[in-house]
């Protein structure tokens, strides 16, 4: 990574994830936050604390107000999937829809339509799916549960997009 931008005053990561390792859950702020200090375990923090960076620190083209302390969500890229992730603030469900973003986020989805990627907006426990055309609502997500998004061709040759939730079946024990 050649050019990291600092988070300043920002610390909205540390409160829309979940940090397994410090048993931290989604939507609060961690407890090792020290204000304008920053993490008090900063040295020792864990490795999914340690490697994370938001889009905005490391995509150049990001402007200023793209900064999630200022636009109220958190932009990632989902490993797994490499579907665009915002994860908004709590109480800010549709911070995503205020300009520039929401239109932003619709130019997005139509360029990642060809590659079979999706924005995600993960808002107060919901997910919902931006399309160009507008945005399909998946409802209540919780941890370890999936999204799982399927492009349907009509007869007509429209395309329809439907969009489930799946909890993955535990692994059976051996017998």
């Amino acid at each position: 990574m050649d050019e990291v931008r600092s988070c300043g005053t920002c610390n909205l990561c540390c409160v829309v994830f979940h940090v397994r390792e410090l048993q931290k859950p989604e939507g609060q702020l961690c407890p090792h936050h020290v204000g304008a200090a920053g993490c008090g375990i900063y040295q020792s923090r864990p490795d999914g604390c340690r490697l994370f960076y938001c889009l905005w620190m490391i995509e150049p083209t990001l402007e200023p107000e793209w900064k999630p302390e200022i636009s109220g969500f958190v932009l990632a890229v989902d490993p797994n999937s490499g579907n665009l992730e915002a994860r908004t603030a709590p109480g800010m469900s549709d911070a995503w829809r205020q300009p520039p973003y929401e239109a932003q986020f619709r130019r997005w989805a139509e360029q990642g339509m060809a590659d079979f990627r999706h924005i995600i907006i993960l808002s107060d426990g919901s997910a919902t799916v931006v399309l160009p055309e507008g945005e399909v609502a998946a409802g209540e997500i919780k941890r370890g549960q999936t999204l799982h998004i399927s492009r349907l061709r009509e007869a007509d040759g429209t395309m329809r997009v439907e969009v489930d939730i799946r909890t993955p079946v535990a692994s059976q024990p051996d017998a």
